[in-house]
C-alpha cells in the first residue's frame, strides 16, 4: 500500500516507467494500492479504488483529518490484504500542523495506528544534505526501527548516490556509506565499493 500526501499517484505510476516499473499493471493484479490524500486531483483511468473514509482528507483541505487518512489505511488493509505500507512522505504531514505538539501527537498517533495493523511501513522524509543529524526528523526517527538514509555527492564530473545506514534495530549493518543505483530490477546496493577515491 502507498500512501501519498505529497505527490499523487498518477505522477508516481508515470515516473516509474523509467525503470521499466509498471505499476498500473500491478495494481490490476492487486499487487499494490494506493491511498491518495494529495492535493493535486484529476480524472485518470487509474484502478486506484479510493476508500470513502477518506472523503475530503487530502493534505491541506481545511477538513483534514489524519483519523480519515488512518480509516483509509485500515480499508485498503482489509481489501487487498496488505502487509506492507509506504508513507510519502512524512515531512508533508508534518507541514499540515502549525503546532509544534499538534504534529508530534498526530505523528505518534500514525505511528501507533500503523504498528497496530501490524503493517511494516516505510516512512520517507525530506533532510537538506546540510543537515545530516536524526534531530531533523523529530519523534518517527527515534520511534522507528530503522533510519536509512539516502544522499548525493558531487564526485568529481558525476553525481554519485550513497545509502546509509543509521540505525537497525537487532540488525548488524555496515556504518559505512554504500553506493546504489535503482534499476529496473529494484534498488541495487554496493556493499563493497566505495563513494569516494582515494587521493
Amino acid at each position: 500500500m502507498y500512501v501519498t500526501f505529497d505527490e499523487p499517484p498518477y505522477s508516481i505510476a508515470g515516473n516509474s516507467l523509467r525503470y521499466g516499473w509498471d505499476i498500473p499493471s500491478q495494481e490490476r493484479a492487486g499487487k499494490i494500492s494506493f491511498v491518495d490524500a494529495s492535493p493535486i486531483k484529476r480524472e485518470t483511468t487509474t484502478s486506484t479504488f479510493v476508500p470513502p473514509s477518506l472523503g475530503q482528507s487530502f493534505l491541506g483541505a481545511a477538513k483534514f483529518s489524519i483519523d480519515s487518512v488512518v480509516s483509509a489505511i485500515r480499508e485498503v488493509k482489509q481489501r487487498v490484504n496488505a502487509k506492507r505500507c509506504v508513507i510519502d512522505s512524512i515531512s508533508a504531514l508534518t507541514l499540515q500542523y502549525k503546532d509544534d505538539f499538534e504534529m508530534r501527537q498526530q505523528t505518534l498517533k500514525l505511528i501507533k495506528d500503523l504498528t497496530e495493523m501490524n503493517l511494516t511501513t516505510i516512512m520517507l522524509a525530506e533532510n537538506p544534505e546540510d543537515r545530516q543529524d536524526m534531530t531533523r526528523f523529530g519523534a518517527e526517527a527515534f520511534l522507528a526501527q530503522g533510519v536509512i538514509v539516502l544522499h548525493m555527492y558531487r564526485v568529481e564530473e558525476s553525481n554519485v548516490k550513497a545509502l546509509e545506514v543509521r540505525k537497525m534495530r537487532g540488525a548488524k549493518h555496515t556504518d559505512r556509506l554504500c553506493p546504489y543505483r535503482i534499476t529496473a530490477e529494484g534498488i541495487e546496493v554496493y556493499p563493497e565499493e566505495t563513494v569516494f577515491r582515494s587521493v
